[in-house]
């Protein structure tokens, strides 16, 4: 697959759903050309959000040890990486929906940290990201079961 700009849209070519399971699609469906392969050939989706969880723990324990300097550099990679999955999961719509929701935690997340550092007043604007995550996730959950 490597280089070839044929992606299975499902497992995006690692022949493996992310639980650990065979690719029904690559078994029954021909792969198909996606005008942009999704990532890296060397790199799974699975293998970038775990570097994410990564970060976002970082950035967490940084803030837990009141690492000021390097919590906030945190947010921006974290934060970045997030913004791709959402970029990235155009093709899935409750795969965006979930990655939005992640954006929505991550940014309310980060915004919970920034204000404890910086702006201890507008701590509670938080509560706008961390509900947008919230109905995210619910729409994604009732949309889910309403399927099946």
């Amino acid at each position: 697959m490597s280089g070839c700009g044929y992606v299975c849209p499902v497992c995006e070519g690692n022949q493996y759903l992310e639980n650990g399971e065979v690719c029904d699609y690559c078994i029954e469906k021909p792969i198909v050309k996606m005008a942009n392969k999704p990532f890296n050939s060397k790199f799974s989706r699975f293998h970038l959000e775990n570097f994410h969880v990564l970060l976002w723990l970082i950035k967490d324990a940084c803030w837990m040890l009141n690492f000021r300097i390097m919590g906030t550099v945190m947010v921006v990679p974290t934060l970045s990486f997030a913004f791709y999955f959402v970029l990235k999961s155009k093709h899935d719509f409750f795969q965006k929906i979930s990655s939005l929701a992640v954006f929505s935690w991550i940014l309310a997340n980060a915004w919970w940290m920034l204000s404890e550092f910086y702006f201890e007043p507008l701590k509670h604007w938080a509560l706008l990201p961390f509900s947008m995550g919230i109905s995210l996730m619910c729409y994604y959950v009732y949309g889910i079961f309403s399927k099946s």
